[in-house]
């Protein structure tokens, strides 16, 4: 017996497709931005623009009873104007993610540091002399001194300048530019 109710093939590979760009209008942006004031500009931007023009026409053709199809236009418009503010706020998270990551390795490269100081006398002068294990983020540099030595953490969504490692306190401090 046949079962007549199940989607057909077509309209499998449409929700498929669409399900797929709805995740990339999320995570690729996210992934991108970061959730930087660029990123949530160029959001605000794409719905001002596209997203509202396309919203205010499709509801106006659709009260007037010109067809269906724009009130379904004006749903689209709704969902494209979510998922831009989605990845946004995803990729805030991404950054905040990231930059906490750098912190923890961080830590771990100090104590690297300050035995290698302790052994020789005087901090490395890149990084690269350190084990090998000690791998630091993409996020961080290293900048060595007389008397000791800066870690630097940028922050990836550019919302402000970052962090700096202060070694006499071993703390974070947050530098804004």
């Amino acid at each position: 017996m046949r079962c007549n109710y199940l989607p057909s093939k077509g309209l499998m590979t449409r929700l498929a497709a669409l399900v797929l760009a709805a995740v990339a209008s999320v995570f690729v942006p996210a992934y991108l931005g970061l959730g930087s004031s660029e990123h949530w500009m160029m959001a605000v931007k794409f719905i001002l623009l596209f997203v509202l023009p396309l919203f205010v026409v499709s509801l106006t053709f659709g009260y007037f009873g010109h067809s269906w199809r724009w009130v379904h236009s004006a749903t689209l418009a709704w969902v494209l104007a979510t998922f831009a503010i989605a990845g946004c706020v995803v990729g805030q998270e991404l950054c905040s993610r990231e930059i906490a990551s750098a912190k923890s390795s961080s830590d771990s490269l100090v104590h690297a540091l300050e035995s290698f100081h302790e052994e020789h006398g005087a901090y490395p002068d890149s990084l690269s002399r350190l084990s090998p294990s000690q791998a630091a983020s993409r996020l961080l540099s290293y900048l060595p001194s007389g008397s000791g030595f800066e870690l630097q953490i940028k922050d990836p969504g550019n919302r402000f300048g970052g962090w700096s490692y202060n070694l006499f306190d071993h703390q974070w401090v947050e530098i804004r530019d």
